[in-house]
């Protein structure tokens, strides 16, 4: 089938992704990753069927650039480099991040529309790819605020540090503003992308193609 070996090749980039995201302990990237290669994959074992290029292309493009952006973090190539106090390199990371999600969200509505009775328009998919990803970073507070507590920094407003310490305050913030910031142009890109098809044409080929 057309798309069989992109689709592998997707599934692949996205397990060197959560490879490195386990070895960091990054656990959100790590969820990411895992739904994005369970989503990739899903259509293939359920009936032989493959999304079309854009959605593959997305998952790629996606998982090289988080390969990128794991690589300047571990090279130290922005190490001393900081907006707000937060680190430049681990916003890049956020906002790569970002597309994963996306194309995660995008895949399971399909998925949704495809395997289920319900209909759902392009719109729609677009519409729950972008929530999926703001999601995503709405709960990345949540063990954010776990491990800043956990560090000592100060994160209720009882603490009377917060008065000349806002920092983490900012780095909760970062990556519900990150995936803002980058769903915007990737929500407009994958639906340009996505005028081409149909919403039932989104998955292709079949046992018999």
């Amino acid at each position: 089938m057309k798309n069989e070996r992109p689709t592998w090749f997707s599934a692949i980039l996205a397990i060197a992704v959560l490879s490195i995201a386990a070895y960091r302990l990054d656990l959100m990237l790590a969820l990411v990753e895992a739904v994005l290669i369970v989503a990739t994959l899903y259509p293939g074992w359920r009936d032989h069927t493959h999304y079309v290029s854009f959605l593959l292309k997305s998952s790629v493009i996606s998982s090289i650039l988080i390969l990128i952006a794991e690589a300047v973090d571990l090279s130290g190539l922005l190490g001393e480099v900081f907006y707000g106090g937060v680190s430049v390199s681990w916003i890049l990371i956020l906002l790569v991040m970002t597309g994963a999600s996306m194309t995660a969200g995008m895949m399971i509505s399909v998925c949704i529309n495809h395997y289920t009775s319900a209909v759902i328009t392009k719109r729609w998919m677009l519409l729950f790819a972008l929530c999926f990803a703001l999601a995503v970073a709405a709960v990345y507070m949540f063990p954010m605020f776990v491990d800043l507590y956990c560090s000592g920094y100060p994160v209720f407003n009882e603490d009377e540090r917060l008065t000349t310490n806002r920092l983490s305050d900012r780095m909760l913030m970062a990556p519900v503003l990150s995936a803002i910031v980058a769903a915007l142009p990737w929500s407009a890109r994958l639906r340009q992308c996505s005028t081409y098809y149909d919403r039932n044409e989104m998955l292709r080929g079949g046992p018999n193609d």
